[in-house]
């Protein structure tokens, strides 16, 4: 009992005598208890560490490892970490980090803060702490909460899937706004990369450029990412099925696919580059890798944080223009212009917008109720992510069948009025023809490459791959063959 009384008397001592100056007042930001955890990680180490080391030696976490640069940066941001300096991993060079105050100097700060009255200081401090943790925790429930997830994105797909019943000449304003959502943070990202690490120096960069460096690893690992590039580049040929929704397509469509196909590479190849200047590649993760660059360049820059929540914004605005348009296409396509005989009459005929709206809804209900049976039953799951690799396969097969039917169009003369020509040299054409066919065959052969750590999982991956893409095109063959249409022959109009 002496010594309670002792440490508090200590603790009122620090928080009324502040004109001694035994601790520095500063200021305490909130933080989570995810950023209190990074915090105490390095107070325990004593010494800077990087972002993988931070993961590495902290095994009762509540945080996910890919979340750690958020968090850092958000620390940064509220100036209670630091960089101390830079450390070579491997080819990379990873930014190392240090705590701006010690835990004992955080804590009296806290204390500080807190008080409005000497006599109820620690039990202010017990409430805000406690208000913190129902706060974390309350996110961590939300985002946990199947329900509400399940809730939100059957409003999100609803909504979207309405929006494209309405055709291009409705849905052009969610493509186009999702459009810049994707690029201007791009653009930005490259700007002010530039900026940060090649005019002011800021900092190092955090990779180095080399010969060696830059050429490609011929592993099974990137092997099996180049189905995933070349799928990357694909989606350009959705939009054709819009194409009679323009004043003038046979001019102004080709040049929007090349000026868009230009851009995009240019944007990817500048982007990636810029983003592993700000980054080493071992920190860079799908889904986060471009927010994280930009939290890191805004830090640098001094810019406000809150330019990476509009540029987040965006982002989902980009998400969504791509979902309206990943939800019309396919319907369009595969209902809308099929030949009559292989699907209902009923779910392929078209409202006033040329959309096959009933195909849409039935569509809509499939994907909610694949979506329900996921948030209620945890099978459901895996039943989804077995669906997810069957298909993954068969996603560049129609690619194949496209650039077969380019060379035998190129290789009988077909010239009709108002038919696009890519190029009018028959010889040309066909070896263009070829190389698309080639490198789309090369992407599906390596996209069913074995890549799983065990036997087991490796049969079970490849019955499930080849499998679900032998049952796509059964399927789809038996449909055709159902329909009477085998032995008839289509002219091109």
């Amino acid at each position: 009992m002496l010594n309670f009384f002792v440490f508090y008397y200590m603790i009122y001592l620090v928080l009324n005598n502040e004109e001694k100056g035994y601790i520095m007042k500063r200021k305490i930001p909130k933080i989570t208890n995810s950023e209190k955890q990074i915090l105490e990680v390095l107070w325990d180490e004593e010494k800077p560490l990087t972002s993988s080391e931070i993961v590495g030696v902290s095994d009762d976490r509540t945080w996910k490892a890919s979340s750690v640069h958020l968090l850092l940066n958000s620390l940064l941001n509220k100036d209670l970490v630091e960089v101390a300096g830079f450390k070579k991993t491997t080819k990379n060079y990873a930014r190392t980090f240090q705590p701006t105050m010690t835990r004992e100097e955080y804590s009296i700060n806290q204390l500080r803060q807190e008080q409005r009255n000497t006599s109820r200081t620690l039990s202010r401090l017990f409430n805000a702490l406690l208000k913190d943790e129902e706060d974390d925790d309350l996110l961590k429930e939300l985002a946990d909460n199947k329900i509400l997830v399940l809730i939100m994105s059957l409003v999100v797909f609803w909504a979207l899937s309405f929006a494209s019943m309405r055709g291009m000449k409705f849905g052009k304003y969610f493509t186009s706004v999702g459009a810049l959502g994707s690029v201007v943070p791009t653009v930005c990202l490259i700007g002010m990369a530039i900026l940060a690490v090649v005019v002011f120096k800021k900092a190092p960069s955090a990779s180095e450029y080399t010969i060696a460096t830059l050429t490609p690893k011929l592993n099974m690992n990137s092997l099996v990412a180049i189905s995933g590039i070349t799928f990357a580049y694909t989606g350009a040929e959705f939009t054709a099925n819009f194409a009679s929704e323009m004043k003038n397509p046979q001019k102004d469509y080709p040049r929007a696919i090349m000026i868009a196909a230009g851009t995009i590479c240019v944007l990817y190849v500048i982007g990636s580059v810029c983003m592993t200047m700000l980054m080493p590649t071992s920190e860079i993760f799908a889904y986060t890798g471009t927010l994280d660059a930009l939290v890191i360049a805004c830090n640098l820059l001094e810019v406000p944080q809150f330019f990476v929540q509009i540029v987040a914004f965006g982002i989902t605005l980009s998400i969504f223009g791509a979902v309206v348009l990943y939800i019309a296409q396919p319907t369009k396509m595969l209902f809308g212009y099929s030949e009559p005989g292989i699907f209902p009459e009923k779910i392929t005929k078209k409202n006033e917008h040329d959309i096959p709206e009933k195909a849409i809804l039935f569509q809509a209900i499939l994907v909610s109720l694949l979506l329900a049976g996921v948030a209620v039953f945890p099978a459901v799951e895996t039943i989804y992510n077995v669906l997810i690799t069957m298909t993954a396969l068969t996603s560049l097969f129609p690619y194949v069948l496209l650039f077969a039917a380019y060379i035998k169009i190129k290789r009988k003369k077909v010239d009709k009025p108002g038919l696009y020509q890519m190029t009018k040299n028959k010889k040309w054409g066909c070896f263009l023809g070829y190389m698309e066919l080639v490198i789309c065959v090369i992407a599906i052969v390596c996209s069913a490459l074995p890549v799983m750590t065990t036997f087991k999982e490796n049969v079970v991956y490849e019955v499930e791959m080849i499998g679900g893409g032998l049952l796509v095109i059964v399927s789809g063959l038996w449909l055709w063959k159902r329909s009477g249409l085998k032995n008839k022959t289509f002219e091109i109009e």
